[in-house]
């Protein structure tokens, strides 16, 4: 078992008497005792009864169990003239300390101070005086002698060159041994100046204490490149570099071995050589052939001011494009293609190709009508006789539709009647008989078909299946006339109305319901009801059950679940009678208005939210006075703590005046309801 001592250790209990206490948890920020300071050990403690009055100091062992309890071993102070205190009802604050009494500590002159029942060391053994060291010869050292067991400085005079020399003891006059002069006090080893010179001869004296400082110029740069030791065999090092090119009134790149360097003429030109002198480029003259080609011959004499440039390949004149021959006439090559032209460039490289399709015209085909067909001059007419033995098709026949037979393989003229269900033929083929069926024409099968659900009667379009507008339009007014779907008259829709993007109604739009899933902007005023005859309205949260109402028949407005508002708590003007424990709940208003019944050890702030200020009246009992600590407060009925911190961190005493009225107001600040600031409003109204 050992003594143990740990920093910010505390607990709380709610056990009664003189005995043993059960601890019932670490406050929040805090350790336990049985996880600093450990099973079976001891330790330093302090107990504040939640009467706020009552208190002791002692040394109590701890012990891991259910629960850890802490026994009250030694009682070194108390409030009870030093014996153990009785615990009250309430919950009580207990906490690892440091007894004034059991301390080590130095005193004014920065000395340490031990009781008389000495110093433990770590071999066990307790030394209670200092020791005396009767083992050791001390012997004096230069400038001391000894006296017995004291060591006496020697008295020092100073020599004709300054040097102080100890020769005897210090007589009883002297109050303190003289101090030799240091070799590096003034005019001691110093050098008082030196001179430098520079190369033009021109000199500085520098004097003690004074610096000299080297500048960099132009092209130089001065470091100090090793500055570790100073010593002889490491001297500090200053480099001094010389950018060549840099420096101040010097010809750049003179230093350069010009004879290695050797200009070439290239195509074109003459002359040349190495650098080491002016060298000079002489561009040929040019002349052109018979045949149009330009030859560089010699240099440029000094009339000439520019180089000639060779006549191009593809000039006027040297290259001749083929002829169009499009027109020649042939009988079997027509639509033949030819290359006509070579594109050429500048340079004269090709870099395209030009072509032309040689046409033909058939002179040696004889073309003759056959059955059924006229032929005039170049068109194929098709013979009116053979059309249902009519001769001809007159503006009469306006009933009559022309269709192929494929199998007589003639061109017919068909009652028109046979399309709409009269008169039978062949165009009953059509599939299916619906009355007022709309046709459409099947490419699949070459067919007409009656579409199944889709009907058109009296101007009306009925369709019982899906229509699929894939048009993009989009509506931009108001009068039926864009979009994809129009109309100037109404829309009856008697299911649901789905809209992709934006619904714009410039009317007014009447709803018996509304169920809206996504975000909602109004623009303008919503107002719901009318004046005298309201309705409900209800805004959700994301917490089940928590919401705000606006209930038109208590014209009231209603927070309920996770929500608050500023409303009295009672309801009334009588505070509400209140026991031991003090449970606000947060939730149902920001007023609450109470009366103490009992000493208050404890509050409970249940349902707060970050930012909610609330403000707590407290009215004295009109009897007898009781008190409130502050000391236990939690978040909910559980038991989880919460913390107040009071304005300039003075925690209230209730007043003491019965039926008078103390005023707090509190801020929660974190979202767990947890924390929170403490004000005193007012203290002591009179009822």
């Amino acid at each position: 078992m050992a003594l143990v001592l740990k920093d910010r250790v505390k607990e709380t209990t709610t056990s009664t008497g003189t005995g043993t206490i059960n601890l019932a948890g670490a406050a929040t920020g805090f350790e336990g005792f049985v996880s600093a300071v450990g099973d079976g050990n001891t330790c330093y403690y302090a107990i504040l009864d939640a009467n706020g009055s009552a208190w002791e100091v002692g040394i109590g062992t701890v012990t891991d169990a259910s629960p850890d309890t802490l026994s009250r071993t030694t009682i070194l102070e108390s409030s009870n003239s030093d014996n153990a205190i009785t615990l009250t009802s309430g919950t009580h604050t207990v906490f690892l300390t440091y007894p004034a009494d059991k301390s080590v500590y130095r005193n004014s002159n920065d000395q340490i101070v031990a009781t008389a029942s000495g110093i433990v060391f770590s071999d066990s053994t307790v030394q209670t005086t200092a020791p005396v060291d009767t083992n050791t010869t001390y012997t004096a050292g230069s400038g001391l002698q000894l006296d017995s067991t004291t060591f006496n400085a020697k008295t020092a005079t100073t020599s004709a060159s300054g040097i102080t020399t100890l020769t005897n003891t210090i007589d009883s006059t002297q109050t303190k041994a003289l101090t030799p002069k240091a070799v590096d006090d003034a005019g001691y080893g110093t050098m008082s100046n030196f001179i430098l010179e520079d190369g033009d001869g021109t000199e500085v004296t520098i004097a003690n204490g004074k610096e000299v400082k080297f500048v960099e110029g132009n092209g130089i740069d001065i470091d100090w490149t090793d500055v570790s030791d100073g010593s002889d065999s490491d001297p500090y090092d200053l480099t001094f570099t010389v950018d060549h090119d840099a420096a101040s009134n010097f010809v750049a790149n003179e230093h350069i071995d010009h004879t290695s360097v050797t200009l070439t003429a290239g195509s074109g030109l003459s002359g040349g050589g190495d650098i080491s002198s002016n060298r000079t480029f002489n561009a040929l003259t040019a002349t052109t052939s018979a045949s149009g080609i330009t030859i560089l011959t010699n240099t440029i004499d000094s009339t000439q001011t520019k180089a000639l440039t060779p006549k191009a390949v593809n000039d006027a004149g040297y290259l001749t494009a083929h002829p169009n021959i499009s027109a020649a006439s042939s009988s079997n090559n027509s639509s033949r293609t030819y290359i006509q032209d070579l594109l050429l460039d500048s340079n004269g490289h090709v870099t395209g190709v030009a072509t032309a399709a040689e046409t033909v015209t058939d002179t040696n085909t004889t073309y003759t009508a056959g059955t059924g067909i006229t032929l005039n001059g170049t068109e194929f007419d098709i013979d009116p006789t053979l059309i249902s033995g009519r001769t001809e098709v007159t503006s009469a026949d306006a009933d009559y539709l022309l269709v192929w037979d494929a199998d007589d393989s003639k061109l017919k003229k068909v009652d028109a009647g046979e399309f709409r269900g009269g008169g039978g033929g062949s165009a009953r083929s059509v599939a299916g008989d619906t009355d007022n069926g709309v046709i459409t024409w099947v490419t699949s099968d070459d067919t007409f078909a009656v579409e199944a659900g889709l009907t058109y009667t009296g101007g009306t379009l009925t369709a019982t299946g899906i229509i699929d507008v894939t048009n993009t339009l989009d509506a931009s007014d108001a009068t039926g006339d864009t979009g994809a779907i129009r109309t100037e008259g109404g829309v009856s829709i008697a299911k649901k109305l789905y809209v992709g993007t934006d619904l714009d109604v410039d009317g007014t739009t009447n709803l018996d319901a509304v169920d809206i899933d996504g975000n909602v902007q109004l623009d303008g005023t919503l107002t719901v009801g009318v004046n005298d005859t309201g309705k409900d309205v209800k805004f959700y949260g994301a917490t089940a059950g928590s919401y705000f109402e606006w209930d038109e028949s208590e014209d009231r407005l209603n927070l309920v679940g996770g929500a608050y508002v500023n409303e009295a708590v009672p309801a009334n003007d009588t505070p509400t009678a209140e026991d031991a424990t003090v449970t606000l709940d947060l939730s149902l208003g920001n007023y609450h208005n109470i009366s103490l019944g009992n000493n208050v050890t404890k509050f409970e702030f249940t349902n707060a939210k970050r930012g909610q200020r609330f403000i707590l009246r407290i009215t004295q009992n009109a009897s007898s006075a009781k008190t409130v600590a502050w000391t236990n407060v939690d978040s909910d009925t559980g038991g989880t703590a919460a913390t107040v911190r009071w304005a300039g961190n003075i925690t209230p005493t209730m007043s003491t005046s019965t039926s008078h009225t103390d005023v707090y107001g509190f801020l929660c600040t974190n979202n767990a309801g947890t924390n929170f600031d403490g004000f005193i409003i007012g203290q002591d109204i009179p009822d």
